[in-house]
């Protein structure tokens, strides 16, 4: 397992935990190690979007389209965010939903 294979894996475990800042830094270490981890650009841009920074998110999901535009997690991610976005009617129920939906789709 390479390091940013290392600092992916402990970002998701800290993400199920709901620790979403130390996952946002385990895989922004990722990758900065290996540039072109979709993965990790994409679990990257999951923890922006529960961390309520959404167009940091929507930038990050555009990015990995850019480099793969057939990967279906950040195609995934982004139709969230949108809907997220366009029924937003208050920034409480807007986070409740985000957390709810990535439960949903996300956890195993």
């Amino acid at each position: 397992m390479s390091c940013s294979a290392s600092w992916s894996a402990l970002g998701d475990a800290h993400l199920h935990t709901n620790n979403l800042k130390t996952a946002f830094n385990c895989y922004n270490k990722a990758t900065a190690l290996e540039r072109e981890t979709l993965y990790s650009l994409t679990r990257q841009a999951f923890a922006l979007t529960l961390l309520g920074r959404y167009n940091e998110a929507i930038v990050l999901f555009d990015k990995v389209i850019d480099q793969s535009p057939k990967y279906i997690l950040a195609r995934k991610g982004l139709i969230i965010l949108s809907i997220i976005l366009s029924n937003d009617r208050s920034a409480l129920f807007s986070q409740a939903k985000v957390k709810l939906i990535f439960i949903l789709l996300y956890n195993k």
